[in-house]
């Protein structure tokens, strides 16, 4: 009897003090700890800080302060384009050589010929005829002797020259047949026979007198 009445109060102080320590646990659950702020499931998951426990301060990590903004690139200012330099002004080509022949004496008068190289070529005899002068053709030298007063004048088709009172001259231009003509520049025939030649925008004149 005695060793039954040992078992039950064993039995009775081990309830009691079961019941006292399951108070105590419901006091611990329903007082501080659910004042204590939440910190999500994935706190107390990662192991940060223990379950009921507010963290330490050196486990708040603080969000990385903003990246500064990049600086703007200076602006250049555009410079204007050179102005494209202004284009000059075409040559001037040399004025025309006209072949109008002007004879100014008594009665005037007007003989054209032919514009070679920017010379202006007569026919002998038309043009010795035109002055006043004579002609005289030598078949076989192939020259053509002109005279006007004293002066005398020879020019030679086959060689193309030219003699004045004797004297080789040159012709200041092309000597030449054409279509059967001995073609001489007007301006050497009329200065060789002592006529005064004026060269102008009209053709050329020449004075009968020196």
């Amino acid at each position: 009897m005695k060793g039954c009445e040992k078992m039950t109060k064993k039995k009775s102080i081990f309830l009691l003090s079961s019941l006292v320590m399951v108070m105590f646990l419901a006091m611990a659950l329903s007082g501080p700890a659910s004042a204590l702020p939440t910190f999500g499931t994935d706190c107390y998951k990662s192991g940060c800080h223990a379950a009921g426990q507010a963290p330490s301060k050196a486990t708040v990590v603080k969000p990385a302060p903003a990246a500064p903004k990049p600086a703007e690139p200076a602006k250049q200012e555009a410079k204007p384009a050179p102005a494209a330099p202004a284009a000059s002004a075409p040559a001037k080509a040399a004025p025309a050589v006209k072949n109008t022949i002007t004879l100014v004496g008594q009665e005037s008068k007007t003989l054209k010929g032919t514009v070679v190289k920017d010379s202006l070529l007569v026919p002998v005899r038309a043009a010795a005829e035109f002055f006043g002068a004579t002609v005289n053709w030598d078949n076989s030298e192939k020259a053509a002797s002109v005279y006007l007063g004293d002066k005398v004048v020879v020019v030679n088709a086959a060689k193309k020259t030219a003699t004045v009172g004797g004297a080789e001259a040159a012709p200041g231009g092309e000597v030449r047949i054409q279509q059967g003509r001995l073609m001489v520049p007007v301006k050497f025939l009329a200065e060789a026979l002592g006529l005064t030649v004026e060269q102008g925008d009209a053709g050329v004149k020449i004075s009968q007198t020196k």
